[in-house]
């Protein structure tokens, strides 16, 4: 399966790298120029988890790294929501990056996709990114179904 992952963050890069190993094709989209930078020339991970090293080693055949979401989001089969939601100054979560990629994959997704909200967010997020990306697809556009797959601390 083609895969693309929005955030190289904890939740998004671990995310990756474990879908890698389970075969699938995945393409990992950051805004963080210097991040996909160092993704590419050492292959190395910059957040730390036990034994990911290897395991992006073992699948660099099967991980790409960029900041280009629209050649990413494309023609993607299933399009992975990652990245931050930093506490606001009243403590509710930071949204507007979430709500940027949804915008991102409305304008750019090509084929009929899953859209899985990975970010740790509030409930009735998935309603506006749902929102989001069915007001701004282009008419006749193939459809795109929205999907949550939180993460959870045990």
């Amino acid at each position: 399966m083609k895969i693309a992952i929005a955030g190289t963050g904890y939740v998004g890069f671990v995310t990756a790298v474990c879908l890698a190993e389970h075969g699938h094709q995945v393409t990992c989209v950051d805004v963080d120029k210097q991040k996909i930078d160092s993704l590419n020339r050492y292959g190395k991970a910059l957040i730390y988890e036990k034994d990911l090293d290897a395991l992006m080693e073992k699948n660099k055949e099967r991980l790409t790294y960029t900041t280009d979401y629209a050649s990413a989001y494309r023609d993607a089969e299933v399009i992975f929501i990652g990245v931050g939601t930093p506490e606001k100054r009243d403590g509710s979560a930071n949204l507007n990056y979430v709500y940027a990629v949804a915008m991102q994959i409305a304008e750019t997704a090509e084929r009929e996709c899953v859209v899985v909200v990975k970010s740790t967010v509030p409930i009735g997020t998935n309603e506006r990114v749902e929102k989001i990306i069915k007001e701004n697809r282009a008419e006749g556009a193939a459809p795109i179904h929205v999907a949550s797959n939180p993460e959870f601390c045990g």
